[in-house]
């Protein structure tokens, strides 16, 4: 009996019977027919079709899906502001149900809703009978009308939008919210906002007040919103976004890690009379090279507070551990000067200085080559931070060269060191701003204005005015007491070269001027000018008839 003659409901498996053994089936080979031989598929020219391929990967999308997911890609890659990466921070699901199901109870009317309205308000006007007049408690859209309404404290909660486009529309709205004390949250989906009412899109959305029966349940999503987004502006303000690498990337970087492990735990397993002993002073114990210790934390806060991406734990331990190295691959009997490390490392003058000053304090450089009087050696001596704000001249001090007295101060001569070791400040600068005395009649009211000679350094008071017998008051100009003339500037120049930092010799040249007004007039001259006066002042002494 075949049985295909059988229904198919019969033709079914039945279970062998408990402490039965299944006999094992016997594989059958395959005959292979020698008349047929197997030969590989060729999927050339005139050859055996290919299989079926996805293709999809190959189809060029249009151009707007290709920029916008270049836009994702890239907003995941760059380095993203704390002002635009609050808007990542959205609402969770649970909380934005429940604010959903408050906004929809408040929907404005849609074009039906609104015909039936006026329907029933002109039914009502024929009739005789009164129309409702109040105002219905609706949603407030639009940016210009939610801006108004915060500004004016009229909003109890507005919602914005994470995917605004472009996000400069809505990127300053937090922040308004704040400085009013107004509460607000970021929800996905700007559509979804836009059809609570009855649009395509909404940026942002606004609620002003409630009935009497959901005001418990919006003051619950009130508190609940006000801890997630207003109590959590200091967070926000610090925090970046973006730098997530792709799949390539990071498994370069991984590799890249396994290889410096693996070559560090090569580089640990040569015996100790192998590697080179660093000597460090007791009290800096604490130092470990492969980490950074709390103290080196405290020290350098900027770089810990993750404030600029410039200003990182990394960093940091790239700068110390570059000095280190610096000061020992260098002749162990030479001194580590700052300037050597300024030319090899790229980043803030005053935080590197801040670093270098950091490990020598502590010794982990310059330890065993120290002076006996624990002073700085000369090449130390000679730091430049930066593009200086005025000029610093260098000369050879008073007490290392001659010193030629003029005629006019041989009866005023000083000593080659003019101050003792205990010199107080008001003994040294008491009279650095000695003011101008009057050539005729010998007081000092010189301060606001004088008068002085065209020719020679003569200087006449405002009240006095007395020229003298051979000259005229066409010969005398009236100069203000803080300006400076080309003529002094030039002298000024010329006594600084001359005299280098002796400021008496300085003053007693620019007769018209006091230290402090030199000292001070150095200090404001920008390099560019002080290097074109000096320039002038030789050319007009080897050339006279030179005219730059």
């Amino acid at each position: 009996i075949s049985l295909h003659s059988f229904p198919f409901s019969l033709c079914v498996s039945l279970a062998p019977k408990k402490g039965v053994k299944v006999a094992a089936k016997k594989k059958t080979d395959k005959v292979a027919n020698p008349l047929f031989e197997r030969r590989p598929k060729q999927f050339g020219i005139g050859g055996a079709l290919p299989p079926k391929k996805d293709l999809t990967r190959y189809i060029k999308w249009p151009k707007s899906i290709r920029l916008q997911r270049q836009k994702r890609i890239l907003k995941q890659r760059l380095k993203v502001p704390p002002a635009l990466n609050q808007f990542t921070k959205t609402l969770d699901k649970n909380l934005a149900t429940s604010l959903f199901k408050i906004l929809l109870k408040y929907r404005p009317e849609d074009k039906a809703a609104k015909k039936e309205r006026l329907v029933k308000k002109a039914q009502a006007e024929a009739e005789g009978k009164p129309s409702e007049s109040k105002k219905p408690i609706v949603v407030k859209y639009g940016l210009n009308h939610v801006t108004y309404l915060i500004e004016q404290n009229k909003a109890q909660l507005v919602v914005i939008a994470h995917d605004v486009d472009p996000i400069e529309l809505v990127v300053w709205l937090p922040a308004l919210c704040r400085k009013m004390e107004v509460p607000y949250c970021i929800v996905k989906g700007k559509s979804r906002l836009g059809a609570v009412v009855h649009q395509k899109t909404a940026a942002c959305l606004c609620l002003t007040t409630v009935k009497n029966e959901d005001k418990l349940e919006f003051s619950k999503v009130l508190e609940a919103i006000k801890a997630n987004f207003n109590d959590k502006y200091e967070e926000y303000r610090k925090k970046w976004g973006g730098g997530v690498m792709g799949s390539k990337s990071q498994a370069k970087t991984k590799a890249k890690e396994r290889m410096e492990v693996s070559n560090n735990d090569r580089s640990s397993s040569f015996k100790d009379a192998e590697l080179e002993l660093y000597t460090i002073p007791a009290h800096s114990s604490w130092f470990v090279w492969e980490d950074i210790h709390e103290i080196e934390r405290r020290e350098f806060a900027e770089f810990f507070s993750e404030s600029s991406i410039t200003r990182t734990p990394k960093v940091y331990k790239e700068y110390r551990d570059f000095i280190i190295n610096k000061y020992r691959e260098d002749d162990s009997s030479r001194r580590l000067t700052f300037t050597s490390i300024r030319k090899h490392l790229v980043g803030d003058v005053n935080l590197l200085r801040k670093v270098f000053l950091f490990l020598e304090n502590w010794g982990l450089i310059n330890f065993l080559n120290k002076s006996d009087d624990g002073s700085m050696e000369e090449s130390e001596a000679e730091i430049e931070l930066g593009t200086p704000a005025g000029i610093r001249v260098t000369a050879t001090p008073v007490s290392m060269r001659p010193v030629t007295v003029p005629p006019l101060v041989e009866e005023r001569a000083e000593p080659a060191f003019k101050f003792s070791p205990l010199t107080s400040y008001s003994d040294v600068f008491t009279d650095l701003n000695k003011p101008l005395l009057c050539g005729h009649c010998g007081e000092s009211s010189c301060d606001s204005a004088f008068y002085q000679h065209t020719k020679s350094l003569v200087t006449l008071c405002d009240k006095c005015g007395d020229c003298g017998e051979n000259n005229s008051a066409h010969d005398f100009k009236l100069i203000a007491a803080a300006a400076w003339t080309e003529e002094e500037t030039l002298l000024l120049l010329e006594s600084v070269l001359k005299h280098g930092d002796d400021w008496d010799l300085i003053a007693q040249s620019v007769s018209t001027k006091s230290r402090l007004d030199c000292i001070s007039k150095l200090i404001e001259l920008p390099f560019r000018r002080v290097s074109d006066g000096i320039f002038l002042w030789k050319t007009q002494i080897l050339y006279p008839h030179f005219r730059g």
